[in-house]
């Protein structure tokens, strides 16, 4: 076994095949597969055939084969720096793949203020509701707007949950509970507003989202849902 674990490093292609390898099982997961546990498994993969290179050309230097060991070590620093930059600028997310919009479930869409300030100033001066929400789309997908009618019978704070309608998920939890927050008194009727967005899942892959509005008592009772609508959403690519 130790024969075969030193010949692999002493011979230096075995090291440059198994990275050319891993290099094509990485560009399949993110360009073809496109799944999440794939992906990061082809990262994990990619890394290890990185080290195996700098392993080889340390090899390589007890066997004083200087030029191969500094272009294996040169090689393996330029390819782990441009792998780091590269994840670290790549806005691919893997949420949404393979998720579908549910057919037993109405989905609206959120709307688009086509005119602007004019369509959101008509729209807050729209006729009073006791209970009414509105999902405005804002200027990437991803990012929204909501507006909301309501008088409270106490003060407090409100804000929003999502979840993912076919599984249920938690969509970006308590970014959204915090971004979402809107402060209120007991019996001033306004329409309330305020601006978020969702991390999960990229520009182009639509995915069913129940939104709900709750409320936060000031005087520390328990949370308690005032409504929910489902919509049809996107997540903001980064």
């Amino acid at each position: 076994m130790k024969k075969y674990f030193f010949d692999y490093f002493a011979k230096w292609w075995y090291s440059a095949i198994g990275f050319l390898l891993s290099f094509f099982i990485f560009i399949i997961a993110l360009t073809i597969i496109r799944r999440e546990l794939f992906f990061e498994a082809s990262i994990g993969l990619i890394t290890a055939s990185i080290l195996s290179v700098f392993i080889s050309a340390i090899v390589q230097l007890f066997k004083r084969n200087w030029l191969i060991s500094i272009v294996q070590i040169i090689a393996a620093i330029i390819i782990f720096n441009s792998l780091s930059f590269f994840l670290l600028y790549l806005s691919e997310d893997f949420y949404a793949n393979g998720l579908e919009l549910p057919t037993d479930v109405k989905l609206e869409k959120p709307i688009d203020f086509k005119n602007g300030i004019e369509d959101e100033i008509a729209l807050q001066n729209s006729r009073p509701y006791n209970l009414k929400f509105v999902l405005v789309n804002s200027f990437q997908p991803g990012i929204y707007k909501y507006y909301f009618w309501f008088k409270p019978k106490e003060k407090g704070t409100v804000y929003l949950k999502a979840f993912e309608i076919t599984q249920n998920d938690p969509l970006s939890a308590e970014r959204l509970k915090q971004r979402s927050a809107i402060k209120v008194d007991k019996g001033l009727y306004k329409v309330y507003d305020q601006e978020f967005t969702i991390y999960e899942g990229d520009w182009g892959q639509p995915y069913g989202a129940r939104i709900e509005v709750w409320f936060k008592p000031a005087s520390g009772k328990g949370d308690y849902k005032l409504l929910q609508k489902n919509y049809k959403i996107e997540g903001w690519m980064r």
